[in-house]
């Protein structure tokens, strides 16, 4: 049996059931007048509109059930390592103590605790830390680059990179890119590096190909090539030039210059990729584009009701004008032949047609410019890094924060092995006279024993006439790891017999009045990985008698560089008359400088360097 009852009754009464569920009422309980079948029953449900619906809402209406609560995972407790526990945190919460246990500490186990602990490599590398290691700039500058960098370029070095990275850097003795010998400091980029690697010769003929470590570029290229703003700029190593030679290749003399890679990270860093800032460019121009129509359509139009109004003025006259003069430009544009060009003849003019000029200068032409078409924001020249690898830049490198840094001569010098080849017996005297190589540590003379006995990395010095010939046959046999017979080499089909073999890191050095003589090549170098270097020597073969047969059968050369790095300084290589081979051979990688190559041999097959 169903009643009804008083919104407001109902609702409060429901307010203490609270959906408790709907049971019949008993017998004994009475019945409520003017009311419900039970105040259990749930409230009626609300519309959207927050008016109750009607009683046939109500009749099913059942509780909405809770959802179970998803228990959340717990989480692990954080793993701290354990030498962070307690170093780290009282030296973070103590700058001062921080300071005085570097002052403690040397500069190599200061570096060594950024490696083993990432907080402690993180506290060692805030700004305000910096001057921690300041104080080690002496200690790890040995060859005393630094203070050769001006004033303000190593201000600049300190505010962008800070002295950890300068300390870092002036330890290093190699070259960032390949690892080389770095003999030069790249303020810009705060790294050691080599010449090769400097001159950036991959970035093509444009100088816009590569993003190689010390490529350079102006502050507009890189603004106008990659779409960033001084904002941007002013995060990274800025140097300011001033170059009165111009050897950027620029029409200014002053010019800011940054790091083609910091460039490209700027770039990615704002826009995504390199290949959303093409996409930009290349939506910004067809924007461009768009204003650019706009505006040649509106010109084009206000000329026309000008041109229109000047028309008028003139009347048929004008008409009559127009189509003569159309009609002679035709005629002379159509002409072939120089009689052609004289039978169109000049020109119509209203008095030559016979026509009344009429005055229009009173209208006034409108005073608006042809609108210029927008050229797409890309910079087709990167002079800069396109003038890396001239001579011009390299004579003034230093304006371009490339400094040489390389150990000076007594540093370099300090502990060298150095092996005499000399007729002298006197060891005190040969010291005296060859100190400035290093320490010498043995003499001979056989040059073949000499160098058996030098170390890897050595430096050979002749200082007598070395005939290989009767060197060859005086060497003893256990000494003879350097002689050619032992490897069977051959030059076209000529056994080389008395030729000094080099295969180990060797620096060959003549000193004045000095010779190495052979009737077969006079040095081959067959090292694969090594680098040997030949300063000041005198090199010159007399090919044998062929012994009857044609003498241009001999094609011993007179220097074979067949395999390593070979570095040749003001030497002479000298191919003596009754020889038909090249005065050298040069497969390996090879650097020439002053030398002289002559060959008196036999031609047409006689030459004098082949590579």
């Amino acid at each position: 049996e169903l009643r009804v009852v008083s919104a407001g009754e109902y609702r409060d009464r429901f307010a203490q059931s609270r959906f408790r569920s709907v049971t019949p009422r008993r017998a004994e309980e009475p019945a409520l007048d003017n009311q419900g079948p039970s105040l259990d029953m749930p409230p009626r449900r609300r519309t959207r509109s927050g008016k109750a619906g009607g009683d046939d809402e109500t009749a099913n209406y059942a509780p909405p059930k809770k959802k179970p609560a998803r228990r959340k995972k717990k989480e692990p407790l954080p793993i701290e390592p354990a030498a962070r526990s307690q170093l780290v945190r009282v030296l973070a919460s103590e700058p001062q103590i921080l300071r005085d246990v570097s002052s403690l500490v040397t500069y190599r186990d200061l570096a060594s605790l950024g490696l083993v602990d990432s907080g402690a490599d993180k506290l060692l590398g805030l700004k305000e830390n910096s001057e921690i290691w300041k104080k080690y700039l002496p200690d790890v500058d040995e060859w005393k680059g630094f203070d050769k960098i001006p004033e303000d370029q190593r201000k600049l070095m300190e505010v962008c990179y800070g002295y950890r990275k300068i300390c870092a850097m002036l330890q290093s003795g190699a070259c960032r890119e390949c690892e080389g010998g770095g003999a030069y400091i790249n303020a810009i980029s705060c790294e050691r590096t080599c010449l090769k690697c400097w001159q950036s010769r991959d970035c093509g003929e444009h100088g816009t190909e590569g993003a190689s470590r010390s490529q350079m570029c102006s502050v507009t290229y890189a603004k106008n090539r990659y779409m960033i703003t001084d904002t941007d700029v002013k995060s990274i190593c800025v140097l300011k030039v001033e170059d009165a030679s111009k050897a950027h290749g620029l029409l200014g003399t002053k010019m800011n210059v940054m790091l083609v890679p910091d460039a490209v990270r700027l770039a990615i860093k704002r826009h995504g990729s390199l290949d959303t800032v093409e996409a930009k460019k290349t939506v910004k121009h067809a924007l461009a584009m768009e204003k650019y129509r706009a505006k040649l359509s509106d010109y084009e139009a206000t000329m026309e009701a000008h041109r229109r109004e000047i028309r008028e003025a003139q009347g048929q006259a004008g008409d009559t004008y127009d189509a003569a003069l159309a009609a002679w430009r035709a005629r002379f544009r159509a002409a072939a032949s120089p009689q052609d060009y004289a039978a169109c003849g000049q020109a119509p003019s209203y008095a030559s047609l016979g026509l009344e000029c009429v005055d229009t200068s009173h209208i006034e032409r409108p005073k608006l410019k042809h609108p210029t078409a927008p050229k797409k924001s890309e910079a087709t020249w990167n002079f800069v890094a396109r003038n890396q690898r001239a001579r011009t830049m390299g004579l003034v490198h230093d304006k371009y924060g490339l400094h040489k840094a390389a150990p000076p001569a007594e540093l370099a010098q300090r502990g060298g092995k150095v092996y005499v080849c000399t007729e002298a017996t006197d060891l005190a005297a040969v010291e005296a006279k060859f100190a400035s190589f290093g320490n010498v540590l043995g003499i001979g003379e056989n040059l073949f024993e000499v160098i058996h006995d030098a170390h890897h990395g050595a430096t050979v010095v002749v200082d007598m006439r070395c005939d290989l010939r009767k060197m060859a046959t005086a060497c003893a046999k256990e000494k003879g790891t350097s002689l050619s017979k032992h490897f069977g080499c051959t030059v076209g089909g000529t056994e080389q017999t008395s030729t000094l073999m080099l295969h180990e890191d060797i620096k060959l050095v003549g000193a004045p009045g000095s010779l190495i003589f052979s009737d077969t090549a006079c040095l081959w170098v067959s090292s694969d990985s090594q680098l040997v270097q030949i300063e000041s020597l005198r090199f010159r073969t007399q090919p044998a008698s062929a012994g009857g047969r044609d003498e241009q059968t001999n094609r011993s050369p007179c220097l074979v560089l067949s395999g390593g790095h070979c570095v040749v300084k003001d030497c002479v290589i000298e191919m003596g008359a009754g020889g038909s081979g090249n005065a050298m051979l040069a497969h390996s990688k090879l650097r020439m400088t002053g030398c002289t190559i002559a060959n008196y041999g036999s031609p047409p097959r006689a030459g004098a360097p082949h590579f």
